[in-house]
């Protein structure tokens, strides 16, 4: 049989149209050969068909240069293919294939996506896709060579989507700036959900639909983190998602030239969002020597909340310290407590241990009302005082026996 001009209509479905078309009826078999249609926006594919009437089997192609993604959403019959029906505009080319057995149904495909959008819930912004190329196998999902953008943060990486394991969706993403004000403001709507004035009182928030199912893996990698006016270099992390608690293991990173290692976990069932980093920082530079520290630091909260509910404990060693003597210290340890409180933060500094060449100093230090922090030391009978901004300690005095 052969078609020309001719307009075919599925139901609820714009006609698609075939300048020419031929069909094979034989031993059981109906053949679409190869043909060109365009749909009501002027794009343009082609189709390729095979039924099997004995074994009731449909295998379908549809191959594109440069179609429309709204276009093939359009069709009833072609909008359930896996990832491509979350995309809301965009272009498509390659191949898809659909087929239909009696013992399952499915697509396949290999397709080049580019100027896509879809919307991602918990993100204040629609994922705007650059270009990707997608492979479909069923439910199966990749999407590799990556490009894309949340707001204004852009990246590079890879997606999946491995239906039937604990974490179905895998990551591996790397951007090569971010600032972390913007990334919290496009995560806004996850960290900051509507919740009733009872809800908020006993600090609980109920968790949406889409979070519920929130299970992702994978890797995570930023060139330059702007962080609080700091600038974390090559930061690499192992990131956990399980509904409401998000972890970053692994974390790694350049802080000038310390070394910063550590785990962040987040909590996202409380009305607020709360943090935890265990961290560690070696080789931080401080008072012209080294500086290495381990703790804990704990907030709530989003913006500048989380500067008001920080808290942070931890010990910290140094080594080739100048206080402004003749000579350089040998090693400093202690522990330290750090509080943010209406006034400015506040910190404490307990079990200082300061050794030169020949003596060795004990004591303590805190933050004083005017913002200075103080620390008084001694040996023996011997006092010293160091005051300062914990960027700049100078010895104040040094009293005799």
């Amino acid at each position: 049989l052969a078609f020309h001009d001719t307009a075919v209509t599925i139901p609820d479905s714009p006609p698609v149209r075939f300048e020419q078309a031929h069909m094979v009826v034989d031993h059981g078999h109906v053949r679409l050969s190869p043909a060109v249609v365009r749909t009501a926006d002027q794009d343009q594919a082609q189709v390729e068909a095979d039924y099997a009437m004995d074994g009731e089997t449909l295998d379908l192609s549809i191959s594109a240069e440069a179609m429309k993604v709204e276009s093939l959403r359009a069709q009833v019959a072609l909008a359930a293919v896996p990832w491509l029906e979350q995309v809301r505009s965009g272009q498509w080319s390659g191949q898809l294939h659909y087929r239909l057995a009696a013992i399952k149904a499915g697509w396949t495909g290999r397709l080049q996506i580019g100027d896509a959008q879809i919307a991602v819930p918990g993100l204040a912004d629609p994922l705007q896709i650059a270009s990707a190329r997608a492979q479909i196998d069923g439910a199966r999902i990749v999407l590799d060579r990556l490009q894309a953008q949340a707001g204004k943060v852009a990246f590079t990486g890879e997606y999946r989507y491995e239906p039937g394991a604990a974490r179905p969706h895998r990551l591996r993403l790397r951007a090569e700036e971010v600032d972390a004000a913007d990334l919290e403001a496009e995560f806004m709507p996850t960290l900051s959900r509507n919740t009733s004035l009872i809800a908020r009182a006993l600090g609980r928030a109920p968790v949406p639909a889409w979070l519920t199912g929130r299970a992702v893996e994978g890797t995570l990698q930023i060139g330059d983190l702007l962080l609080a006016g700091c600038h974390l270099e090559n930061v690499r992390a192992r990131l956990l998602w399980d509904v409401a608690r998000v972890e970053f293991d692994g974390i790694q990173a350049k802080l000038d030239r310390a070394a910063i290692t550590g785990k962040l976990a987040v909590n996202l069932r409380t009305a607020r969002p709360s943090y935890k980093l265990t961290a560690k920082v070696k080789g931080l530079d401080w008072q012209a020597g080294k500086l290495d520290a381990d703790g804990t630091l704990e907030t709530s909260g989003t913006g500048t909340q989380l500067l008001a509910n920080l808290r942070s404990e931890g010990n910290f060693t140094g080594a080739a310290l100048d206080f402004g003597t003749v000579d350089a210290w040998r090693s400093m340890s202690g522990s330290y407590n750090l509080a943010w409180l209406e006034t400015g933060p506040r910190l404490r500094l307990s079990g200082l241990n300061l050794r030169t060449e020949d003596e060795t100093y004990t004591g303590r230090g805190a933050t004083q009302d005017d913002g200075r922090l103080v620390i008084v030391l001694t040996s023996g009978s011997k006092e010293m005082r160091m005051s300062g901004t914990l960027a700049k300690l100078k010895v104040e005095e040094a009293s005799k026996q």
